[in-house]
């Protein structure tokens, strides 16, 4: 976990610190963001290659999936009520139709995608229990494209060491 402190300091600069945390122990990342004071967080971490989730499609249910929910567990423990995910593109598999739309079906076609689609969903059914029971919980989640290319030198942009990055 990033933590942007409230202090800043006499340039105006925002100070930083770094907590390395695991999704898995919800107890730990709720005493943090307690102790700390965080009222939103950005939820990045996940694993990324598709062709390593069609090897180990456990690995990603499990960091990815399961590692979503046991953070919404430690978010509601700690009383932080909002959350952006990064998501992906994978989501929606191989669509129809372009371009792609919010209403676009999202039909993954890898356990990459399928992770995230249930991590989405997970956290989109939280939202609406709790904005039923009038206790809000603000979401949004990104879906990225691959951005392969950004730079052929490689001085912008991911730095790729698989095949299956491609």
């Amino acid at each position: 976990l990033a933590d942007a402190a409230r202090a800043r300091d006499g340039g105006g600069a925002t100070s930083f610190a770094f907590f390395e945390q695991d999704l898995a122990d919800p107890t730990s990342m709720s005493h943090l963001m307690r102790t700390r004071g965080v009222d939103v967080v950005i939820h990045f971490a996940g694993n990324a290659y598709v062709g390593e989730s069609m090897a180990s499609p456990d690995k990603y249910y499990q960091n990815i999936t399961v590692g979503t929910l046991q953070l919404l567990r430690a978010m509601d423990d700690a009383g932080v009520h909002a959350l952006v995910f990064s998501s992906s593109c994978a989501t929606f598999g191989a669509p129809r139709e372009m371009p792609i739309v919010e209403t676009t079906p999202q039909v993954p076609t890898n356990p990459y995608g399928l992770s995230k689609l249930h991590a989405e969903q997970a956290i989109l059914l939280k939202a609406r229990v709790r904005h039923r029971v009038r206790r809000p919980f603000a979401v949004s989640s990104l879906r990225y494209f691959n951005v392969i290319g950004a730079d052929p030198r490689g001085r912008l942009g991911p730095v790729l060491a698989h095949a299956e990055q491609l």
